[in-house]
């Protein structure tokens, strides 16, 4: 009988220490107390908070799920928290983010949080596509106060939107910065060679191609 009572044991304890913790709370203020309390976090408050109808929580997880649970909440409630120093976060307004510090990753050798806490990333272009293009085509896909810039640097961008948008972000960014096929290659070698004989047409014979640029103004 020892051997089958070590097992329930073990899986007693493994439940235990997988889903320790419990969070239910009424109100916005009361969840932050309750996480606070449940991760070992302090926060303080950088904007008043402001909620009408609170959804009642109750949910039952790990640490880590709690985490995450609760910044996707401070986000749905248009709230979201920033590190501030050792275990201390600040929680402000999401439509502020801009103007506070946040923790800043590099996409080759950060690792982006699954969370909806605000971060900023830097990210490298390997190919073909521009720096400003992408940041054009990629304006849509973010978040209600997240942004996207291009650097001076060549095919530099960076992003600052939730850890679980710039995810979303990078997967695009993969399915999109690829080298380009043989195909491509000899269609843009194609394709700059009719640009520079063009160019020595129209510096040849510039009245020739004088209708295809209307005068300004």
């Amino acid at each position: 009988m020892k051997p089958a009572l070590t097992i329930v044991a073990f899986f007693s304890i493994f439940i235990n220490s997988s889903y320790a913790a419990e969070l239910n709370c009424k109100k916005l203020l009361e969840c932050i107390e309750k996480v606070s309390k449940l991760t070992d976090r302090q926060y303080t408050l950088g904007a008043k908070l402001n909620v009408g109808n609170f959804q009642e929580v109750n949910f039952k997880g790990t640490n880590e799920e709690i985490e995450k649970l609760f910044s996707q909440i401070l986000f749905n409630y248009g709230y979201t928290r920033v590190p501030s120093v050792a275990k201390s976060w600040m929680i402000l307004a999401a439509r502020d983010i801009r103007y506070n510090p946040t923790p800043l990753l590099d996409s080759v050798e950060g690792t982006v949080p699954d969370t909806y806490d605000y971060i900023m990333l830097s990210h490298q272009l390997k190919n073909r596509l521009s720096a400003n293009e992408v940041t054009r085509s990629f304006r849509p896909f973010m978040s209600r106060y997240g942004r996207i810039i291009s650097m001076k640097e060549e095919g530099k961008i960076i992003i600052q939107d939730t850890g679980v948008n710039v995810k979303r972000l990078l997967g695009l960014l993969k399915m999109t910065d690829k080298e380009p096929t043989e195909e491509q290659k000899r269609q843009a070698k194609k394709d700059r060679k009719f640009y520079q004989k063009l160019k020595l047409i129209e510096a040849k014979h510039p009245k020739c191609t004088e209708r295809h640029h209307p005068h300004k103004g």
